[in-house]
């Protein structure tokens, strides 16, 4: 915890000196406002000499940055360690009294220049504990910047406060209404090749590949719909002035590879002319599916499920995100920076518990797919504002 906590404040310390280059003479002059707020912060550190010598890790976690009365004051609040430090800018330098910290007496004191991810310049420590120097690099993300709505995938669709079936075109209209930035649900094709909505690869014990679109609608869902079709859905999905985007799951065919093609090739034909590529996104654990989309329209946004290739692959396979379920990123933590430098759009699935929602959203994850997509609205909004009403 102490190690967590020291990195923390440096971390802390590097995000505001990476936004100084473009504050300085707006930090002087007492208006910040833009600029000041909520950041998720996530820092990966190494310390050379002292008595930590070879240290290294990574951590994240959410601060507050606020302009106080004077020249060049500012607060630093950490979030989630519940202290508060002040800063003073000195020219592009920013000086800090490490005695201010609550475990001070085994801080690793700090002098010299610092790099961060959006670009360099110079902190002094000064009054510090032990001799030894620590680089870091960090960034961070302003939350509370967007609509809490615009980071929630709601998986399926939002069914389960409202009790709707899953892929229902009711469960779409109730993530719409709540401002999701998506809605997420599964298509598969019929044996007479419609496009239905549907996860599992049976319908009432039917094989779907194998079974006419027309005897698979002799059942309703449990809301009285129809099986709906991905034509149906999409006009669902198109009705009104809305944001929320349509994430499309194509599956695998259990037929082979030549068979999942064909039904990629036909999802798209279909988006096209509904004219929707601009709020679909398709998203599959089948690597060469999504190959053959971006073949077809290299401008289609496409994420990759299975969780098997890094960001850097996926840069290379033209895929735009990472969509991995979230044990894998807190096994591969570092692919989380590597995607973010690379431009891929970070995506986990499926997070339906506070604790793993605000471990994303410190971390600066653009989605975040849930079958509560209440739930994560509240952690942002929680997260976003709960620093304000202490002021």
């Amino acid at each position: 915890m102490i190690v967590v906590m020291r990195t923390t404040a440096l971390g802390m310390l590097m995000l505001f000196a990476g936004c100084m280059k473009n504050l300085q003479k707006d930090v002087i002059g007492g208006s910040v406002e833009s600029r000041f707020g909520t950041y998720a912060v996530t820092e990966r550190y190494e310390v050379t000499g002292g008595p930590r010598e070879g240290m290294t890790g990574e951590s994240a976690y959410a601060v507050t940055l606020r302009a106080m009365p004077g020249d060049s004051l500012v607060t630093i609040e950490n979030l989630a360690n519940s202290y508060t430090v002040q800063a003073r800018w000195k020219g592009d330098s920013l000086y800090i009294d490490s005695r201010q910290f609550p475990y001070y007496d085994s801080f690793v004191s700090i002098s010299g220049a610092g790099r961060v991810s959006r670009g360099g310049v110079s902190f002094v420590y000064f009054s510090g504990g032990p001799a030894g120097q620590i680089t870091s690099v960090c960034s961070g993300v302003k939350i509370g910047t967007m609509p809490a709505g615009k980071i929630v995938v709601a998986h399926r669709g939002a069914w389960k406060k409202q009790a709707h079936p899953e892929n229902s075109v009711a469960a779409l209209k109730e993530a719409i209404a709540l401002r999701c930035a998506g809605s997420e649900f599964d298509v598969r094709m019929t044996a007479d090749d419609s496009l239905v909505v549907n996860h599992d690869p049976s319908y009432h014990s039917l094989p779907i590949e194998t079974t006419p679109y027309a005897r698979l609608t002799a059942f309703t869902l449990a809301n009285g719909e129809k099986l709906p079709t991905l034509r149906e859905y999409l006009r669902a999905g198109m009705e009104g002035a809305h944001s929320t985007t349509l994430v499309c799951e194509i599956k695998p065919s259990e037929a082979g590879t030549e068979r999942g093609q064909a039904i990629a090739e036909r999802v798209v034909r279909l988006v096209e002319e509904f004219r929707a590529q601009e709020i679909v996104v398709y998203i599959s654990f089948d690597h060469a599916m999504l190959k053959k989309i971006i073949a077809m329209d290299p401008s289609c946004r496409t994420q990759y499920l299975q969780g098997d290739r890094t960001p850097e692959q996926l840069k290379t396979d033209g895929i735009t995100g990472a969509d991995y379920h979230l044990s894998v990123f807190k096994a591969h933590p570092e692919w989380i920076e590597s995607a973010k430098n690379l431009g891929i759009v970070l995506n986990a699935w499926t997070v339906n518990t506070a604790p793993d929602m605000d471990w994303l959203l410190v971390r600066g994850f653009g989605y975040i797919t849930t079958n509560e997509p209440e739930l994560l609205q509240e952690r942002i909004a929680q997260l976003a504002g709960g620093a304000d009403k202490k002021q």
